[in-house]
């Protein structure tokens, strides 16, 4: 079976965010006193308006409860980007995320098995996950 250009670059997209999740990263904003108007030129201001949310830092969450919190928000997001490309691209979907404490969530395509997909991505890639005395 082969993939279609499409399904590719879902699963690519997939991959990324599931990867930036397993780092427990999180996204922080600038705060708003380092960027005031008096210092801003009409250009920046210009670019600012468009920008949407702004600039971000990315940086580990050192207090544990707010890590939590943004973990299980960011977990529960990226498992809904993957259930939307399952559905809008007719895509085969397998998301594992295991937590920092090693509790696992898992999602996969309604028509598919997890087993599949990575036979599938086993086959494709040249990478070997397994052997098969591990079956």
């Amino acid at each position: 079976m082969q993939i279609s250009k499409p399904e590719i670059e879902c699963l690519k997209l997939l991959v990324f965010l599931s990867w930036l999740l397993s780092l427990n990263l999180i996204l922080c904003s600038i705060p708003h006193h380092f960027t005031t108007k008096k210092h801003q030129s009409k250009e920046v201001e210009r670019e600012k308006s468009k920008m949407g949310r702004g600039k971000i830092e990315i940086k580990r969450i050192e207090n544990s409860s707010n890590r939590q919190v943004t973990y299980s928000k960011r977990r529960n997001g990226i498992m809904k980007k993957a259930k939307e490309i399952t559905v809008l691209c007719d895509a085969k979907v397998s998301l594992i995320i295991f937590a920092s404490s090693g509790k696992m969530h898992e999602y996969c395509s309604p028509s598919t098995k997890l087993i599949d997909i990575l036979d599938q991505y086993q086959k494709t890639s040249g990478k070997k996950l397994w052997d098969a005395k591990h079956e």
